[in-house]
């Protein structure tokens, strides 16, 4: 194009318009990742959830289940991590203790650096009432692998990848009929 528009104007609107159209997406992308943004990524895993959260400084999930398909981890939640350059977790969270919200935790274990799981106190009941189930064996996986698991009440607060996770319910030694009612609910906050 530059040969074919010799006169001065010609070549002036052909390099504003080459600068407009290459340059002007990568300032509104820069604009809108700012550095310190807390971003959230929704996995579609079926009939279950899970969530990646991610700070300034590091990644969090948030439940990994699927009660409708198989190979969750493997088929949907690592591509997902690997293709949001997230090569480790400083967390996970399993908000409460059915399994179509923490199924593909125990096969992340094996794939990806983790650094602890934070459960609720219905989660280590469950663990209890049931010795050969299924929370009981993410526990004892957990221990295998050296990944430290910790209960969490409402009240508690964590600074984890460069957030602050406030938790909000359930309260210690509470009782609910259902365990989706004794499911952490948590507030993630920028600490700054």
């Amino acid at each position: 194009r530059w040969v074919l528009h010799t006169r001065p104007i010609e070549r002036t609107i052909l390099v504003a318009g080459t600068i407009v159209i290459l340059v002007v997406p990568f300032l509104v992308e820069n604009r809108t990742s700012r550095s310190g943004a807390i971003q959230l990524l929704t996995l579609d895993v079926g009939n279950g959830s899970c969530h990646v959260v991610t700070g300034p400084s590091g990644s969090v999930l948030l439940d990994a289940g699927s009660s409708s398909i198989r190979s969750t981890a493997h088929r949907i939640v690592l591509p997902a991590l690997h293709s949001s350059g997230i090569r480790s977790l400083d967390a996970v969270i399993i908000t409460h203790a059915n399994l179509d919200h923490f199924a593909a935790v125990g096969d992340l274990l094996a794939r990806i650096p983790l650094e602890r799981i934070l459960i609720g106190e219905s989660f280590m009941k469950r663990m209890q009432s049931e010795p050969d189930g299924a929370a009981a064996s993410l526990i004892h996986l957990a221990q295998a692998w050296s990944v430290p698991v910790e209960e969490i009440h409402a009240g508690d607060v964590r600074n984890i990848g460069g957030m602050r996770w406030r938790f909000l319910h359930p309260k210690r030694d509470s009782v609910w009929k259902l365990e989706n009612d004794s499911s952490l609910v948590v507030r993630v906050e920028d600490p700054g």
